[in-house]
């Protein structure tokens, strides 16, 4: 029974075992096949993940690109960088998922062609941005290259979709069907097993938990894949949109991290310091004493606090480049105080390098300036003083009654009158020069005759020469034709040579000025027997405020401004000045060049006669009723002294109030004002008197007199109402003249 139960158990054991053998072979078939049917699922899944980030990866490249050419800042460019670097391994990704697939392999073979276009039409236009600017880039967009590749590569995205999409679907079919052929197959050999098949059952569970644990396991891991990815390359977006430069390094020192900032400053690539000692990628040195300095990372790996660099420290490029550079390095630390490494910043500080040694020459120009205008001050000064000394001597003299005779009375007055005009000279050049330098010197142009204007010079400059016991000669060749320009202007140049060289010639020496015609321009050529200029300071000679030393060791007299108004006279004529010396002791020699008028030009034009103060004009200042206003009571007496010298009836008064209540009572024939006067200027009085009627003094004749000598001020009085405009110091024969000119122009 045993035996037969036995046998009956070993058949059917060997029964249940074939049956278990049978069912499990077929089980085990109907399980691998159900393993390649989810591994087919899988694959797909994970092609239609790929293919959705390859394309996501380029759109976020074109779209990098379009903001770079919009606004040129590079930062945008991190999508299209990223893309470079990772599109390879993508596409490899791709081929390796459609190894066993020929059509979808052919597709990636045929994206990796499309992708290669695509990548360098963006390159292409981006360069076009950095090289030619957005219209260029503009264009190669608007070929619409890119975007006929991009709908491509879509096309070609698209079709593997699509045929994903309908492998998924067939594939998933396939997936359900062997799982309900393993599960009838496990269920039949159930019916003979039951326990056996459980525990197959349960084991197939088992290895369905455990894959679909795998496949949870390897979503997860690609996710923080991707979190890990992105988070990198935002981290290095950040990193190149710092403008300085930034290291970083282990705890040992290594490098692991570079910005494209640090990358150009210290000349390695990060995949070049990538693992290098950060002493071998950032070498410092001390600009003056060029001794290495100690790594600020040394000192936070060391001290774990942050550390500075000292000043004046230079980088060392690896091209062997210097940068000086500021910086400071920090410790990388965990939460809980792990030391992980050091991050180093540092910039290129040659910018403020070069505006503090800018500021120095700035401060080193303004304390020149400081000295040039002390030196000036002493110089005007020391002019001012001179004549004054002169002056105030004679003056002194005359009224002690120490001059006994006529001859040393008239010499007394020579000297006053002399230096008095030296003033005015030095008050003009002043005014001349500012200006030349405000630009508002301005020109009255017409035809001049030079040879006329050249011998009225050297006659002006005469007497200065014989008393010096100078000869003054003139050489004027009177065929030279006119010349285009301000006819005071050019006697001023002409006069300012004649002066300097008379100034600089001894006793007994000689002064020649010579015009001569040179094809089209004409040369005034002024030569002295002087001293001679050294070649040192003749590039220099023509400089304002600029003078040689003489054999004392000190600046010549003068301030150093004729030959400067010279040279400016001459170059708004469109002329050019030089000067030539052989050396001390042998003289000097200017030459003017000026453009000659052209023909059509060199016409002849009336001169304005100016009245020397004799005449019909003086005798008609008898009987004239004058009012002299000006605020200076010196002023007012020598007016007042003059008119009633020539039989007018003068009276005088000080402010513009005073000056209404005269004509309040009586208007006078003929009004001479001063402009600046302390309650009002002499242009509201006038501007106010021209309002008036005829019979209140509205239609008076007006001359202005005034210590203001700028163009601007004398159009202004002009414009006001003013018929004349004299400039103190003020020519009192000629003031005599033009009141006398103003009253008969009036009767007539």
């Amino acid at each position: 029974m045993r035996a037969w139960t036995a046998r009956r158990l070993g058949v059917g054991a060997f029964g249940l075992a074939c049956v278990v053998l049978v069912f499990g072979s077929i089980s085990v078939q109907r399980m691998a096949d159900l393993g390649e049917a989810i591994q087919s699922v899988d694959r797909t899944l994970m092609l239609r993940e790929e293919t959705e980030a390859f394309l996501s990866l380029l759109k976020d490249a074109e779209t990098g690109q379009r903001g770079f050419v919009v606004t040129g800042d590079r930062h945008y460019l991190a999508p299209y960088d990223a893309a470079q670097a990772s599109v390879g391994r993508q596409l490899e990704r791709l081929g390796g998922l459609t190894g066993e697939m020929p059509d979808q392999h052919a597709r990636v073979v045929a994206l990796e062609s499309l992708v290669r276009r695509k990548l360098d039409e963006l390159r292409d236009t981006i360069m076009a941005r950095e090289r030619a600017g957005f219209a260029a880039a503009a264009q190669i967009v608007a070929t619409g290259q890119g975007k006929h590749v991009m709908d491509e590569i879509r096309s070609v995205i698209d079709e593997m979709r699509a045929e994903e999409a309908g492998l998924l679907v067939e594939r998933r079919a396939v997936a359900a069907r062997d799982a309900r052929l393993a599960t009838a197959t496990t269920l039949g050999g159930l019916a003979v097993a039951f326990g056996l098949l459980v525990a197959a059952g349960l084991l197939l569970n088992s290895a369905v938990l455990a894959r679909e644990r795998e496949h949870a396991a390897r979503t997860t891991a690609q996710a923080l894949a991707a979190v890990l990815a992105e988070s990198e390359a935002w981290l290095r977006i950040t990193l190149a949109s710092i403008g300085d430069a930034v290291v970083a390094s282990d705890e040992h020192g290594r490098v692991k991290l570079m910005n494209r900032v640090a990358e150009s400053l210290t000349g390695w690539s990060e995949d070049d310091a990538s693992g290098r000692a950060l002493a071998d990628v950032f070498v410092i040195v001390n600009e003056q004493s060029r001794r290495p300095v100690p790594n600020p990372a040394d000192t936070v790996l060391q001290d774990r606090k942050v550390a500075g660099l000292a000043n004046h420290t230079i980088l060392i490029a690896k091209d062997g480049r210097e940068i000086p550079i500021d910086d400071s390095a920090a410790p990388i630390l965990t939460a809980d105080g792990a030391l992980l490494g050091v991050v180093l910043v540092f910039r290129d500080i040659s910018g403020r390098r070069q505006l503090e040694r800018e500021r120095a020459v700035l401060l080193d120009n303004e304390q020149k300036a400081g000295r040039a205008k002390d030196v000036f001050l002493a110089a005007l000064s020391h002019e001012l003083r001179t004549p004054l000394t002169a002056v105030l001597g004679w003056v002194k003299m005359l009224r002690a009654g120490l001059m006994t005779d006529k001859a040393a009375t008239e010499r007394a007055l020579d000297v006053i009158e002399r230096n008095a005009r030296h003033q005015g000279r030095l008050i003009d050049d002043l005014l001349d020069v500012s200006r030349i330098v405000n630009g508002k010197l301005a020109l009255q142009t017409g035809p001049v005759d030079l040879a006329r204007l050249v011998e009225s010079a050297a006659d002006s400059m005469r007497p200065s020469a014989d008393l010096r016991g100078i000869s003054l000669t003139r050489v004027v060749d009177r065929t030279i034709g006119t010349v285009q320009g301000d006819a005071a202007r050019l006697q001023q140049i002409v006069g300012n040579l004649l002066s300097n060289g008379v100034k600089f010639t001894p006793t007994g020496g000689g002064v020649e000025v010579r015009l001569v015609g040179a094809h089209d321009r004409a040369r005034i050529i002024v030569t002295d027997t002087g001293r001679g200029i050294d070649a040192a300071f003749l590039p220099h000679v023509f400089e304002a405020f600029r003078q040689a030393t003489g054999a004392t060791g000190r600046a010549d007299p003068g301030l150093g401004l004729g030959l400067a108004i010279v040279r400016y006279l001459v170059e708004l004529h469109g002329g050019t000045v030089s000067a030539s010396s052989e050396g001390h002791g042998k003289g000097a020699t200017f030459m003017v060049e000026l453009p000659l008028a052209r023909a059509a030009d060199d016409v002849e034009t009336e001169t304005e006669s100016v009245s020397d103060g004799s005449g019909g004009d003086l005798e008609a200042l008898r009987g004239l009723r004058v009012l002299v206003v000006d605020d200076d009571a010196d002023v007012r007496d020598l007016v007042s002294a003059a008119l009633s010298h020539y039989g007018a009836r003068a009276a005088a008064v000080g402010s513009g109030v005073d000056a209404r209540r005269v004509f309040a009572k009586s208007p006078p024939d003929v009004l001479v004002c001063d402009i600046a006067l302390p309650d009002e200027d002499g242009v509201a009085l006038i501007a106010e008197l021209r309002r008036r009627g005829r019979d209140q003094g509205g239609a008076v004749p007006a001359v202005a007199m005034s210590a203001y000598a700028r163009p601007e001020d004398r159009d202004r009085a002009l414009a006001a109402g003013f018929q004349r405009y004299l400039t103190k110091p003020v020519d009192v024969l000629e003031l005599m003249a033009v009141v006398g000119v103003l009253h008969r122009e009036r009767a007539t």
